[in-house]
């Protein structure tokens, strides 16, 4: 409750405690004493439900334009970890001192985190990561603004545990092994077969470079038969 929430509610009471007075005063001077004082309770009341009622309306009005506000995705970041904590650096946004701790929204599963940072500069800035290497602590993992950047402290649930890579993800990516090429194998199907695993198991930057070779590829071809003829 505001301040000036609490002292409407004592004015109404103070109006309230005047009005029965009045109803038990028998003289004319003290009734005209409390008719006034209660007259002016009334009319400093109306003005502070007026100004609360304008102050509500301007809040409300704020909440519908953060709502609105365009959403940025994070993608850049660094982390490290101790024996407690894998610690998430946000660096790359500017101006994080016209922001304050409230403004930043976490969500916490056991294999996963979101944060969005709020209000800064008209823009909400989201990182999500999912398929953490291993399992955190909900309870104990929370975000901390400074001045220059946002920190996300994972809380390890097993303390000492060593994360070789932040994500699953990153794990299989990492220590995937290389595809062999069949030496026995006719060189241009060898190649092919090779290329088309690697579309497969790839990332969808592979994915592009590889069909872009093979665009470029079939390209040359074509310009070449086009020579012959």
């Amino acid at each position: 409750m505001s301040s000036v929430e609490l002292k409407i509610k004592e004015l109404q009471a103070d109006i309230g405690e005047y009005m029965s007075l009045s109803s038990q005063a028998t003289r004319p001077n003290v009734k005209q004493l409390i008719s006034t004082q209660t007259e002016k309770l009334q009319q400093e009341l109306t003005r502070l439900q007026k100004s609360e009622a304008e102050r509500q309306s301007k809040l409300g009005s704020n909440n519908n334009q953060v709502s609105g506000v365009y959403t940025k995705k994070i993608d850049t970041y660094g982390w490290d970890q101790s024996d407690k904590f894998v610690k998430i650096y946000i660096t790359c946004l500017k101006d994080l001192n016209t922001i304050k701790d409230s403004d930043l929204e976490t969500q916490f599963d056991e294999r996963s985190f979101e944060i969005t940072i709020k209000n800064l500069k008209n823009f909400n800035y989201n990182l999500k990561i999912a398929n953490l290497l291993n399992p955190i602590d909900l309870t104990s993992s929370y975000a901390k603004l400074k001045s220059d950047m946002v920190t996300v402290f994972l809380k390890k649930k097993k303390t000492g545990e060593n994360w070789s890579y932040l994500t699953e993800k990153e794990m299989k990516l990492k220590e995937k092994p290389t595809p062999k090429f069949d030496e026995n194998a006719d060189p241009q199907e060898g190649l092919m077969s090779l290329m088309k695993k690697m579309y497969e198991e790839g990332d969808d930057e592979m994915k592009r470079t590889i069909s872009k070779a093979f665009t470029e590829s079939r390209e040359k071809q074509m310009k070449g038969t086009d020579m012959d003829v």
